[in-house]
């Protein structure tokens, strides 16, 4: 069954990457609309994708959100002990 499902796959990739090499533009219309590529200098580009980028409302006089303040836990704090330089040899010997 893996093997048939691998061979799929296979043949979708290969239809699809034939596909592609026959368009020509260099991004499909779907992908376009959300994907814009811009020059960043030195014959390199940056592509830029997202839908909210463009579609968000500007939030004016928002109030400041602040992170939640850290509760110290009730009780006393547990204290972890010291071990002395001899008693880790009483423990070996036993």
């Amino acid at each position: 069954m893996l093997e048939i499902l691998r061979r799929k796959v296979k043949t979708r990739l290969v239809s699809m990457r034939e596909v592609a090499e026959k368009y020509p533009a260099p991004l499909f219309p779907r992908i376009q609309k959300f994907m814009w590529p811009v020059y960043v200098g030195n014959e390199k580009y940056e592509v830029n994708y997202g839908l909210g980028l463009m579609q968000w409302e500007h939030v004016r006089d928002m109030k400041l959100i602040l992170p939640p303040m850290i509760r110290r836990p009730s009780g006393r704090p547990k204290q972890t002990k010291r071990k002395e330089v001899d008693e880790a040899r009483k423990m070996d010997q036993n």
